[in-house]
């Protein structure tokens, strides 16, 4: 639920960035077909039209593009951020104890985002969902079946509906074995009703009921034998 409500958030952003990106296009595309004459012309027109709008003067020269060594500064971007990243040289002005709460804040997002400590992209974890059947037949296979057992185990637990119920009955299931499996063995139904028992015995409780009212008896089993019960 967390995941759809995180897509549908970010879509929602994209959209209305996407929407304010089309109204500035539609208001600066004339201004940049413009001429520098044109455009100073345009800027004089807004200036006069609008008392609320004031004029002010670039100062480029007030950017300080030089170092400590008065060198203009050469280093890109990426080198810089390069530097940030790499604590064991760290020489700024703050304290070694700000750069260790750096390099942790870094570690639980790079964390958080799913990414490795020595890779730069993320990585989406798949998280396993063991299905009921799978569950079912786990819990069945720690009760030493035997190879005609486990046989008659993936049928009844492939013949359950949605509702864990088991509404086919064991001659049924013998004879859908029998002549299906491919396995070349005749099961009886007695073998399958012995699976079918276990199988009732599993968790959660009610699994391999024929009913509602089979389910519910099933679970009341379950439950400590006090007088109340």
């Amino acid at each position: 639920m967390a995941k759809k409500q995180s897509i549908s958030t970010e879509t929602t952003i994209e959209t209305r960035q996407g929407q304010w990106l089309t109204a500035v296009q539609r208001q600066l595309g004339p201004a940049l077909e413009k001429n520098n004459d044109q455009f100073d012309e345009m800027v004089r027109q807004e200036l006069d039209e609008n008392p609320a709008l004031e004029q002010v003067d670039d100062n480029l020269n007030d950017i300080n593009t030089k170092d400590e060594d008065g060198n203009d500064y050469t280093d890109t971007s990426r080198e810089i951020q390069d530097t940030g990243d790499n604590n064991d040289d760290y020489d700024g002005t703050g304290s070694s104890d700000d750069a260790d709460e750096l390099a942790s804040y870094r570690s639980k997002e790079r964390n958080a985002r799913n990414y490795g400590p020595d890779d730069d992209s993320p990585r989406n974890e798949p998280v396993a969902e063991q299905s009921l059947s799978a569950q079912l037949l786990e819990q069945l296979n720690e009760r030493n079946l035997t190879r005609r057992q486990q046989l008659i185990a993936e049928y009844v637990v492939g013949s359950l509906d949605d509702n864990g119920y088991l509404t086919l009955k064991p001659m049924d299931i013998a004879d859908d074995i029998t002549f299906n499996s491919g396995e070349g063995v005749e099961i009886e139904p007695d073998e399958v009703q012995v699976v079918i028992d276990m199988l009732r015995r599993l968790d959660p409780a009610g699994i391999g009921a024929s009913d509602m009212r089979d389910c519910l008896l099933l679970q009341m089993r379950r439950l400590p034998n006090t007088p109340i019960n």
